[in-house]
């Protein structure tokens, strides 16, 4: 079986996912923005091998989220999920302008 990462897996077309990976035997990783939303995630994704915690629109978290993800060996794939769906230009933390992500990229690595 297949190991996955999914970010923005806490609700929607990601958990979805994520649930229907698990029920056919994948080993599952969730990314959620949150403590909270990790904790929901973990909850609708009963056999979730663990929840990455980290908001993607911080560049600092990202790294993080990454190093994280890193630490937790090799992924067949990684399923990007995660959107932003905010209207206008908005700044992170650190400046950086934030950009309007579509979900649902999907791209395999070994």
């Amino acid at each position: 079986m297949a190991r996955f990462f999914i970010t923005g897996s806490s609700d929607g077309l990601g958990s979805l996912t994520a649930r229907a990976l698990i029920k056919n035997g994948h080993q599952v990783v969730l990314h959620a923005r949150n403590a909270q939303r990790a904790k929901e995630a973990a909850k609708a994704c009963p056999g979730v091998q663990t929840v990455i915690v980290g908001d993607l629109t911080s560049l600092s978290e990202t790294k993080a989220i990454a190093e994280q993800v890193n630490d937790l060996g090799s992924f067949d794939c990684i399923i990007h999920n995660a959107g932003l769906y905010r209207g206008g230009p908005a700044r992170n933390e650190e400046g950086i302008p934030a950009i309007v992500c579509f979900p649902n990229i999907m791209a395999s690595i070994n």
